[in-house]
């Protein structure tokens, strides 16, 4: 509903309820994206408390194939 709220008013919101000022907030959620990604690439889950847990998922063809040499990338459909 509405649109979307900025990582600018996010951070600004977070920055009044802390010590922490909103350049600093804006700086953490901005390589927040960036972490979160390289361990989830590693096939990891990320759990943020109080938000949720974070995990990459694919949607593969159906049908599959019979040995690992058959499998692409073209098989991700999702």
């Amino acid at each position: 509903m509405g649109s979307p709220v900025t990582t600018a008013q996010v951070a600004k919101r977070l920055a009044a309820e802390s010590t922490v000022s909103p350049a600093d907030v804006a700086a953490v959620l901005t390589s927040l994206g960036p972490v979160m990604a390289d361990y989830m690439s590693q096939g990891r889950s990320v759990k943020l408390d109080g938000i949720g847990t974070f995990y990459f998922t694919a949607v593969a063809a159906k049908g599959g194939v019979a040995t690992e040499k058959e499998v692409t990338a073209n098989q991700i459909t999702g």
